[in-house]
């Protein structure tokens, strides 16, 4: 009587850990219509050409049909061409799904079930669907930005404009002399017109323009290796200046604002700060073309402090830095004091005795900051000062480095 019973057991035992199994294996399997996608350094996602980031939500799981998946706790980004799901641990790669594969979408949210999370299923063709379990609300507002997003199909209108080559003109006799140039200034002035006439024509359209073209900056920036060196500075300047196609906002981010905030600030600083702005930029400068950058989403100091005091803590490649003077400055995060000594020593090694003024324009910095790395270098005993009526003059400080002596 016992050996069929426990054969019963046995079985049951082997039964239970057979489904335990086939679960894990349907947990552990990819997303069929998920794609991997790129991100920056500060993990951002990378957007397409046209694409702009409308909310962010936190402590999101992903369910294939009603199957739970192992995406269960992640940062789900919507943009108005894809929702991008980011591993809150990092553990997991990337991923996202194209707007366009999603046929229509409902509230799957069980009353019934106390314990249950908000869900948002989606639904796509072929009688595939997936769920977004909200664990720590923000089920609804996303709702409304998803459907709204939908019925856009920004994705529609994306494509790169290719700009046609401009046909070659046939000389002519009215095109010679001074008659000629005076016709084509008066041409040009005329597109000119035309196109301010056009651009102006409302905001909206002002601002898709201004957005395509930081898009096509962008992507000549990758390129720059086949221009010249004058031309790709230009290019750089151009691309601080030019702006943020979809800069982090209140609305969009919510409580990962300051967060979020931070690691855009990390992706637009950090090669302009190396390149142009001699490795440290101070955070009254940084506000000003910060904002510039942003158009009318524009921070408070408060704000951009906040986003600052971050750069540690999410381990950016940046750092906050309070100078000697009590001056706040942003720097890279390799950044200090003995370097700062060094890269001074060695300009005035190279272009001789220096003063503020000289160091400022010769780094391309402020010179509230060229006075505060000559005062960084001074104390290092790396550099000397003379001061006379025409101003204050520092050289290399050969009393306590004689090394430095040139040799005979």
């Amino acid at each position: 009587e016992r050996k069929p019973l426990r054969q019963h057991f046995r079985s049951f035992a082997l039964n239970n850990r057979f489904k335990k199994k086939e679960k894990r294996s349907d947990r552990n399997r990819m997303l069929d219509k998920w794609l991997g996608t790129t991100l920056s350094e500060s993990r951002r996602p990378l957007l397409l050409f046209g694409e702009v980031e409308t909310l962010l939500q936190n402590n999101i799981a992903i369910y294939q049909g009603e199957t739970k998946t192992e995406y269960e706790k992640g940062t789900i980004t919507l943009t108005t061409h894809r929702l991008i799901w980011l591993d809150e641990n990092q553990k997991l790669a990337p991923t996202c799904l194209s707007l366009s594969l999603i046929l229509s979408i409902e509230d799957d949210t069980s009353y019934y079930k106390i314990k249950s999370s908000p869900k948002i299923k989606l639904i796509l063709a072929g009688m595939n669907s997936y769920k977004l379990s909200f664990r720590s609300g923000g089920k609804d507002q996303f709702f409304d930005k998803l459907k709204h997003n939908l019925s856009l199909k920004s994705w529609l209108n994306s494509s790169v404009p290719i700009v046609p080559p401009k046909p070659k003109q046939s000389f002519t006799t009215e095109s010679a002399g001074i008659h000629g140039i005076l016709r084509e200034q008066e041409n040009r002035s005329k597109k000119a017109d035309e196109s301010l006439q056009e651009a102006f024509t409302d905001l909206k359209a002002l601002m898709e323009k201004a957005g395509e073209m930081v898009h096509l900056a962008e992507r000549l920036s990758n390129q720059t290796g086949k221009s010249n060196p004058s031309e790709e500075n230009d290019l750089k300047n151009a691309l601080v200046s030019m702006g943020i196609v979809s800069p982090v906002t209140k609305g969009s981010a919510g409580s990962l604002y300051h967060s979020e905030l931070s690691k855009q600030l990390s992706d637009w600083l950090k090669k302009p700060l190396q390149e142009r702005m001699g490795g440290m930029i101070s955070l009254c400068d940084l506000y000003c073309i910060f904002n510039r950058a942003r158009g009318t989403e524009l921070i408070s100091p408060d704000d951009l402090h906040k986003a600052c005091s971050q750069f540690e803590t999410l381990n950016l490649p940046l750092r906050l830095r309070r100078l000697g003077s009590g001056v706040l400055v942003v720097t890279s995060a390799n950044y200090n004091d003995d370097l700062v000594a060094d890269q001074i020593a060695d300009y005035i090694k190279i272009h001789g005795p220096q003063g503020a003024f000289e160091i400022s324009r010769g780094k391309n910095i402020p010179l509230a900051l060229a006075n505060e790395q000559l005062d960084i270098c001074e104390r290092r005993e790396k550099i000397c000062r003379d001061e006379t009526y025409e101003g204050t003059v520092f050289y290399l400080n050969y009393f306590a480095n004689s090394e430095l002596l040139p040799k005979r």
